[in-house]
């Protein structure tokens, strides 16, 4: 679905998976549309540690219960 009126980036999963698998990632600004989309792409890429930062922490417990 073309929302900004611009092709969909894609990106390769086994690369992403190489390259975060075993290594700790912080996301600031987790609460929000795009920190926590992110995140949750990131803890199906085998991160050791994912660390999620915003100043609204009921956003965050939002996604740790989903």
């Amino acid at each position: 679905m073309r929302i900004l009126g611009r092709p969909e980036a894609s990106f390769e999963s086994d690369a992403l998976r190489a390259f975060y698998q075993g290594k700790r990632v912080l996301v600031t600004g987790a609460a929000g549309s795009v920190g926590s989309a992110l995140s949750s792409v990131l803890a199906t890429l085998g991160c050791a540690q994912l660390a999620m930062l915003d100043h609204l922490d009921h956003g965050l417990i939002d996604i740790v219960e989903r």
